[in-house]
């Protein structure tokens, strides 16, 4: 019994061992190392998001590999988690990518990872100002960030920013040159003659308008002749000092798209639905939609001090949980990711900040979509916004202009089909009372109802808004085009505003096939269809399919849909040969051809509904037909911590095709299918 014994002991601990080995294996298995070295690109994606978290030797040696990963989408996931940790001893290898990575949003990632993790060094901002100036048209987000440490280093050659500021249609860089418009004195001439140029667009002149009243203290007019005849100009005081806010978020100046004014829950607030899109760090940073949402609220404090920034907010779940905000180009707001409370309103503090006494700017950029913000703030330690509500501020500003935003139901709207759009006012002043509301729609969009209308401020009200109603006939053959709206008082002009506006493209479809059906194999590889046999034996995109932000929603048109294709065929009248940019966003894969050619694509495990993927294209006059496929692949849904987040599986498409990100083609236009369908129809029954 005793050599039995002691054989079960042994038996036992061999056992143990081997317990305690699996038990480590399974531990290992668990860990971010492990799954950076062993998984696929988005397997070492989701270790960057978890290695920032942990120890510092950990995250920096587990990121220092994966910023030399093979795949750019990973590198650009190590960058983005360096850069939240601030692991300054991983600068050396972001350096490396800044300068020597063959994938360019790589490269512009990694200097705005430097110039973030600043103090930098001035050898830096000469090499990005160096690439700044090679390409200033494609590194906008660069261009802003360089900007800002730039700018607040006072270096002396800081024109060409200037020059840049007002060509290009970049509002982070606009935002950044305003509130340091003082730098520009010496260009003040310069500026009020550029406000009598003819072909200074709305935004331009804003622009302009804006750095002058930075330059001066105070908004003077809308005419060069206002800014001229200043000795004759009454000395307006500046907005009064606070010691500590509550504002509605709704009632900041300068709102881009796609924020918008709706009530939402009881409250009336700034919204981002579903598809809205936003700044999105993890997915892309300013690829990951075409519109991010902007606005900005200037303030005066009292006196110097720690104060708080909180958020009244309503989240949808974890796909929706962070609204950006920074103050003075300082980003504020760390989301608990865990312990947050959905779908109802919410004050959430976001963190602190040193402010000195005078003039500031709160920032607002949507980060994700499925957040609206009610209101915003500002407060000294021990005081909380529910004890503050009485202070509910304005926030006027006399340095401000006053600004119009928009609210459309559709972005891109159906033939046939009546919408209303309300267009905002925000008054820089209590002085401004009201005025007349000119919205001009070009053709073949039209007003129903009239396109003037006059507006009123209430005593306390900053805001004042008028609905027009919009009508696209149902046989038009239309583009992209740009909506404005100018408010005029006493033969002056108070605030401008401009908005774009589309005609859904007339998508027709297979509607959803097998991923092995012959025929997808078949379209995919000839890359271009008969339009006859599309007219015929395909069907019109169900309306039901398209959202409110430009986007195609299979999901909402076919139904939860996994290892499934579909085929997307429409036509474009090509006004002009010339060479344009393609914005496409898409989950999962697929591809867009004109007449053959591939125009863009997302590959297989590409950045899929987060990341909008930008190229350039070449295009002839004349009528082209269009050919995209778009393939929904089959995932998991998520479980334990994650398991409220949206289906993986959100099947969306979405393709734009504009002279610039903020500029619409205007001599593209899409071609309604509808009543050639039917001549093809009649033609076949007749035979």
């Amino acid at each position: 019994m005793a050599r039995y014994g002691k054989r079960w002991m042994i038996g036992i601990a061999v056992v143990a061992a081997i317990a305690a080995a699996s038990a480590g294996s399974i531990k290992l298995i668990a860990t971010p190392e492990w799954r950076s070295w062993t998984g696929d690109h988005a397997a070492r994606v989701a270790a960057c998001r978890e290695l920032w978290k942990k120890p510092k030797w950990r995250a920096v040696h587990g990121l220092r590999r994966l910023l030399s990963d093979p795949d750019p989408r990973v590198r650009l996931a190590a960058i983005e988690a360096s850069t939240r940790r601030k692991l300054r001893e991983l600068l050396p290898d972001i350096a490396q990518r800044a300068t020597g990575d063959a994938d360019t949003a790589v490269s512009d990632r990694a200097y705005q990872a430097l110039l973030e993790m600043s103090p930098m060094p001035a050898e830096w901002l000469g090499e990005v100002e160096a690439v700044l100036r090679q390409e200033p048209g494609r590194r906008l987000a660069l261009a802003a960030d360089y900007a800002r440490v730039a700018l607040a280093a006072d270096r002396a050659d800081h024109d060409w920013l200037l020059d840049m500021g007002m060509t290009e249609a970049n509002p982070a860089l606009r935002g950044t040159l305003v509130r340091h418009a003082q730098a520009y004195a010496n260009r003040r001439e310069e500026l009020i003659a550029a406000l009598e140029t003819p072909s200074a667009g709305l935004e331009q002149r804003a622009f302009i308008l804006a750095m002058l009243a930075g330059i001066d203290g105070v908004m003077r007019g809308y005419a060069a002749p206002d800014w001229r005849q200043i000795e004759e100009l009454t000395a307006v005081e500046p907005a009064p000092p606070v010691d500590g806010f509550v504002v509605e978020a709704e009632w900041a100046f300068d709102l881009q798209p796609n924020f918008q004014i709706e009530a939402w829950q009881g409250e009336r607030a700034l919204v981002l639905h579903e598809g809205a899109g936003g700044f999105m760090s993890w997915l892309g940073r300013e690829d990951s939609t075409v519109d991010i949402g902007r606005g900005r609220l200037p303030f005066h404090l009292a006196k110097a001090g720690t104060y708080h920034l909180w958020a009244r907010v309503w989240m949808d779940n974890k796909c929706g949980n962070s609204t950006g905000m920074r103050i003075d180009g300082t980003d504020l707001g760390d989301f608990s990711d865990g312990t947050d409370l959905f779908g109802q309103w919410v004050w959430m503090e976001h963190g602190q900040q040193r402010l000195r006494e005078g003039p500031h700017v709160l920032e607002l950029r949507a980060l994700e979509d499925g957040v609206q913000v009610d209101k915003y703030a500002l407060l000294p330690p021990g005081e909380t916004p529910g004890q503050k509500l009485e202070r509910l501020n304005a926030l006027y500003d006399e340095a401000s202009l006053s600004s119009i935003g928009f609210t459309s139901e559709m972005q891109h709207q159906l033939r046939g089909t009546t919408q209303p759009v309300t267009v905002w006012v925000r008054r820089h002043s209590p002085s401004v009372k009201g005025g007349s509301l000119r919205l001009t729609v070009p053709e073949p969009f039209e007003t129903v109802g009239g396109e003037m209308a006059e507006v009123r401020f209430g005593a306390d009200e900053p805001l004042a808004r008028a609905t027009f109603h919009i009508r696209l006939p149902e046989d038009a053959i239309a583009g992209e085009v740009t909506l404005t709206a100018v408010l005029q008082a006493e033969g002056r002009t108070i605030a401008t505003g401009s908005f774009l506006l589309g005609p859904q493209l007339d998508w027709w479809t297979t509607g959803r096939m097998a991923i092995d059906d012959p025929r997808a194999t078949r379209l995919m590889a000839a890359r271009k269809v008969d339009r006859d046999t599309v007219l015929r034996e395909w069907r019109q995109f169900p309306a039901a399919g398209y959202d409110r932000y430009r986007r195609l929603d299979l999901e909402a048109a076919f139904g939860q849909s996994q290892d499934c294709i579909t085929f997307l065929y429409t036509e474009l009248e090509i006004g002009e040969k010339g060479t344009y940019r393609s914005y496409l966003t898409m989950d999962d894969t697929g591809s867009v051809c004109i007449d053959g050619r591939t125009i863009a694509s997302v590959d297989q495990g590409g950045p899929a509904e987060g990341r909008m993927v930008v190229r350039t294209c070449t295009l002839a006059p004349g009528r082209v037909g269009v050919l995209a496929w778009t393939l929904q692949a089959d995932f998991a849904d998520p479980e334990g911590d994650d398991a409220d987040r949206h289906s993986y599986n959100n099947w969306i498409f979405k393709w734009l095709l504009r002279e610039e990100r903020h500029r619409p083609a205007t001599q593209i236009r899409g071609v309604p299918l509808a009543a050639e369908a039917a001549t093809v129809s009649a033609s076949q029954s007749a035979e």
